[in-house]
Formats: C-alpha cells, sequence, structure tokens
C-alpha cells in the first residue's frame, strides 16, 4: 500500500505535527530573558609623563680622593743589611751575595749564532736490531695495515718513532721511507 516514498513523507509530517504540539502550538510566545549587563572595556589610563632626571656628575656623587703620594727610593744597601743581619750566614766571602739582589744590573742577552747551532751536537739515533727470522714491516701500527717489505732477522735499522700501542716506525733500508714493526720483533742493537 505505502511505498518507501510515502513512508518517509508521512514520517517527516508527524514529526513536524509532534514538534508544533509539543512548543505550544500556535499559542506559542517565547519566554522573555532578562537583559544581562555587559561589561565594556575602558581603556587604561595613561600615565603621567614623568620629567627626566637630570644627569648626575662623578663629582658630585664622590669627593675627590686626594693625590697619592710618591713610593719612597728603595736604599738597595739598607735591603741587602736587613737581610744579612736578619739571616746571619756562616760565610759569605766569596759567595756573590752583593750581586744576588741587585736589581739594576740588566743581564747580558745570550748570542745564538748559526756556527753555534750548526756545531751543537745531534742526539745519536736509536738503532734496533730485527729479532725474527723474516718480519713484515706494515704501512701503519697494527696488524691490520697492510705489508709494506719484509726484513730479515739480525739487520739493524733506525728508529724513527714509537706508538701507545708498542708499535716502532723504523727507518728502511735503500732510502725507502718508514715502515712499522712490532716492538716484540725488534731489541737494541749493540754495535
Amino acid at each position: 500500500m505505502f511505498g518507501t516514498r510515502s513512508y518517509i513523507i508521512v514520517t517527516f509530517a508527524f514529526l513536524f505535527w509532534l514538534y508544533y504540539v509539543a512548543s505550544g502550538g500556535g499559542a506559542f510566545r517565547p519566554e522573555e530573558w532578562p537583559e544581562v549587563p555587559v561589561a565594556r572595556a575602558e581603556p587604561a589610563p595613561q600615565p603621567e609623563p614623568q620629567p627626566e632626571p637630570e644627569p648626575v656628575i662623578a663629582e658630585e656623587i664622590a669627593p675627590s680622593a686626594p693625590e697619592p703620594e710618591p713610593a719612597p727610593a728603595i736604599d738597595e744597601a739598607a735591603i741587602l743589611d736587613a737581610l744579612t743581619e736578619a739571616a746571619p750566614m756562616t760565610d759569605l766571602s766569596g759567595a756573590g751575595l752583593e750581586n744576588a739582589f741587585s736589581f739594576t744590573e740588566p743581564v747580558a742577552p745570550i748570542e745564538i749564532t748559526p756556527e753555534a747551532i750548526a756545531a751543537a751536537p745531534e742526539p745519536a739515533p736509536e738503532l734496533v736490531r730485527i729479532a725474527g727470522s723474516r718480519v713484515n714491516i706494515r704501512s701503519g701500527p697494527g696488524t691490520e695495515n697492510g705489508v709494506v717489505t719484509t726484513l730479515d732477522g739480525g739487520e739493524v735499522v733506525e728508529v724513527f718513532s714509537r706508538a701507545a700501542n708498542g708499535w716502532v716506525e723504523v727507518r728502511l733500508p735503500d732510502n725507502l721511507g718508514t715502515g712499522w714493526v712490532s716492538g716484540t720483533l725488534v731489541e737494541p742493537a749493540t754495535e
């Protein structure tokens, strides 16, 4: 009898009638609400401008201090006498104590000439002997580095540097540069 479309129309008509009746029908008069006072935001009063303070001069704050007196002159002889009297020594002859407290004698500068530098002896290089029968010389201080060359046991080489892990950097023979060998595979060379 009713289709879906008719059913929807009848349902909305019933809901409209129900709302109309529930709200009071034709005699409905909306309720009067009391007027609520609204707070109005007044602008904040502006502060009165303050006069700028007058600058204070430093002389007005602190009175001037009297000029300091110059330091008295130092009497070196009196100081030397006072020191020798305060701490008497058994024998001061030939000790050169009179020059020890001299504040006016300049120290002669030391001249370093190229000849003096060239004449200074260089420290003797540290030499070590290869202790193994055939030892790998590596590119760095550790077995993870590649082998550069090998040296036979008994060969004497110069130490270039030492690493914290015990490896020794040595100068290779025939001017081939440097390489690293474990410190356990070298011993001091006694020639």
